[in-house]
Protein backbone atom coordinates (compact mmCIF):
# COMPACT_ATOMS: atom_id res chain seq x y z
CA UNK A 1 0.00 0.00 0.00
CA UNK A 2 1.25 3.62 -0.63
CA UNK A 3 2.68 5.62 2.06
CA UNK A 4 -0.19 8.67 2.19
CA UNK A 5 -2.48 8.65 4.95
CA UNK A 6 -5.83 6.91 4.84
CA UNK A 7 -8.84 8.08 3.78
CA UNK A 8 -12.31 6.88 5.73
CA UNK A 9 -13.21 5.36 2.20
CA UNK A 10 -10.44 3.79 1.95
CA UNK A 11 -10.80 -0.57 1.99
CA UNK A 12 -9.78 -2.22 5.55
CA UNK A 13 -7.36 -5.21 5.06
CA UNK A 14 -10.65 -7.60 6.01
CA UNK A 15 -12.47 -5.81 2.48
CA UNK A 16 -9.55 -5.79 0.24
CA UNK A 17 -8.61 -9.93 1.01
CA UNK A 18 -12.44 -10.45 -0.10
CA UNK A 19 -12.44 -8.01 -3.62
CA UNK A 20 -8.36 -9.00 -4.46
CA UNK A 21 -9.18 -12.49 -5.70
CA UNK A 22 -12.20 -11.48 -8.10
CA UNK A 23 -9.68 -8.99 -9.25
CA UNK A 24 -6.93 -10.92 -9.40
CA UNK A 25 -8.71 -13.54 -11.36
CA UNK A 26 -10.40 -11.46 -13.85
CA UNK A 27 -6.81 -9.62 -14.53
CA UNK A 28 -6.01 -13.39 -15.25
CA UNK A 29 -8.30 -13.74 -17.77
CA UNK A 30 -7.99 -10.47 -19.19
CA UNK A 31 -4.25 -9.71 -19.87
CA UNK A 32 -3.56 -6.47 -21.41
CA UNK A 33 -2.87 -6.59 -25.16
CA UNK A 34 0.33 -4.66 -25.11
CA UNK A 35 1.55 -6.06 -22.10
CA UNK A 36 1.68 -3.05 -19.59
CA UNK A 37 1.22 -4.64 -16.10
CA UNK A 38 -0.64 -0.91 -14.89
CA UNK A 39 1.16 1.81 -12.83
CA UNK A 40 -0.96 1.50 -9.89
CA UNK A 41 -1.72 -1.18 -7.29
CA UNK A 42 -5.59 -2.33 -7.59
CA UNK A 43 -6.31 -1.20 -4.10
CA UNK A 44 -5.63 1.86 -4.67
CA UNK A 45 -7.34 2.15 -8.40
CA UNK A 46 -10.42 0.58 -5.74
CA UNK A 47 -9.68 3.13 -3.03
CA UNK A 48 -9.96 6.36 -5.60
CA UNK A 49 -13.35 4.79 -6.98
CA UNK A 50 -14.63 4.68 -3.57
CA UNK A 51 -13.42 8.37 -2.39
CA UNK A 52 -15.14 9.40 -5.42
CA UNK A 53 -18.35 7.77 -4.67
CA UNK A 54 -18.20 9.34 -1.12
CA UNK A 55 -17.10 12.81 -1.99
CA UNK A 56 -18.73 12.89 -5.46
CA UNK A 57 -15.79 14.40 -6.78
CA UNK A 58 -15.67 14.40 -10.24
CA UNK A 59 -14.43 11.76 -12.56
CA UNK A 60 -12.13 13.91 -13.91
CA UNK A 61 -10.16 15.34 -11.28
CA UNK A 62 -11.24 11.61 -9.06
CA UNK A 63 -7.46 11.36 -8.93
CA UNK A 64 -6.47 14.45 -7.64
CA UNK A 65 -8.76 14.18 -5.23
CA UNK A 66 -7.88 11.05 -3.77
CA UNK A 67 -4.39 12.31 -3.73
CA UNK A 68 -4.58 15.81 -2.53
CA UNK A 69 -7.38 15.61 0.01
CA UNK A 70 -9.59 18.21 -2.30
CA UNK A 71 -10.35 19.44 -4.76
CA UNK A 72 -7.16 21.89 -6.07
CA UNK A 73 -7.19 25.51 -5.35
CA UNK A 74 -8.75 28.21 -8.21
CA UNK A 75 -5.90 30.26 -7.92
CA UNK A 76 -3.92 28.84 -10.68
CA UNK A 77 -1.72 26.78 -8.11
CA UNK A 78 -3.95 23.19 -9.23
CA UNK A 79 -5.47 21.83 -12.71
CA UNK A 80 -8.54 23.73 -12.27
CA UNK A 81 -8.19 27.20 -14.44
CA UNK A 82 -8.67 30.26 -12.82
CA UNK A 83 -12.05 31.76 -12.91
CA UNK A 84 -12.18 34.56 -15.14
CA UNK A 85 -12.84 38.40 -13.56
CA UNK A 86 -15.44 39.64 -16.23
CA UNK A 87 -17.56 35.76 -15.39
CA UNK A 88 -18.72 33.17 -18.23
CA UNK A 89 -19.88 35.89 -21.01
CA UNK A 90 -16.16 37.59 -21.12
CA UNK A 91 -14.56 34.34 -21.43
CA UNK A 92 -17.07 33.51 -24.33
CA UNK A 93 -16.32 36.50 -26.49
CA UNK A 94 -12.76 35.79 -26.14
Amino acid sequence: MSDRQPYKSDLSDERWALIEPVIASWKAQHPSVSGHQGAYEMREIVNALLYQSRTGCQPTRAWWCSRRGGAPDRDGGGSAPAPSPAGPARRAAL
